[in-house]
């Protein structure tokens, strides 16, 4: 039997739809990676450590910078540790850096 032309459009009208209902596979385009909430960085406040014994007054920080002043003439080579002992009766910092130990006056 030859098949009429309203069969005709209607089977390719199908046809249409089966092609239409596949989801075409999204592509990816190369690119930047979407930018990440970025919060606002919190702010450490400023430390000062200061060591205060017998009416005399010591900072710290300046206490650290000397003794890495002082090691740099007596260790060779990288320092992995450095340990420092303040003692303010004797009004010196006493420290040990890679098993080499130093003072520093105060």
């Amino acid at each position: 039997m030859p098949r009429t032309k309203k069969m005709d459009k209607a089977s390719e009208a199908a046809d249409q739809e089966a092609v239409v209902e596949q989801p075409k596979p999204e592509k990816k385009k190369p690119g930047r990676k979407p930018a990440a909430d970025k919060k606002p960085a919190e702010k450490t406040p400023k430390e000062t450590v200061m060591v205060q014994y017998a009416g005399k007054e010591y900072d710290v920080d300046a206490i650290k910078a000397a003794v890495k002043a002082d090691i740099k003439g007596k260790v060779k080579g990288k320092i992995k540790i450095i340990d420092i002992y303040i003692k303010p009766e004797d009004g010196v910092a006493y420290y040990v850096a890679n098993e080499v130990a130093g003072k520093v006056e105060l």
